[in-house]
């Protein structure tokens, strides 16, 4: 997949608009989605509806963490994966939070454009490659 100059350009949309902004969760979704990080053992239990979202943020915010679009057939939209190692956080170039979570493997789980999951760059190469 060629990733066009006007994809990247939505991922830098998307980056702002959650960074400045703050995170866009579906209706009644955020709280589900914190129960169910602590549920899993994810993060900590005395964890907030904030904690969780600060470290979403931290990981849009860290310049080398990885970009990737995920994409396949019958998505009505794309959908931008940032990635620090450990974590991953999908959102919708709509700007809605799709989910944050660590993979039990972390690269098998990006890895092969089959999976829908298409390498972009750094998060910092994307930004460059706007101007």
């Amino acid at each position: 997949m060629v990733i066009s100059e006007e994809i990247k350009k939505c991922i830098v949309k998307v980056l702002d608009q959650t960074t400045q902004n703050g995170i866009t969760w579906k209706p009644r979704k955020n709280i589900k989605h914190l129960k169910d990080r602590k549920k899993r053992g994810h993060i900590p239990q005395d964890w907030e509806l904030r904690d969780y979202e600060g470290l979403i943020l931290s990981i849009l915010n860290d310049i080398d963490n990885e970009t990737y679009i995920y994409y396949k057939r019958g998505f009505d939209q794309n959908y931008f994966v940032f990635g620090d190692g450990y974590w991953i956080v999908i959102i919708g170039e709509n700007g809605v939070m799709e989910t944050a979570f660590p993979p039990d493997n972390y690269n098998r789980y990006l890895l092969g454009e089959d999976r829908g999951y298409t390498y972009v760059g750094t998060i910092e190469e994307v930004r460059n490659s706007e101007s």
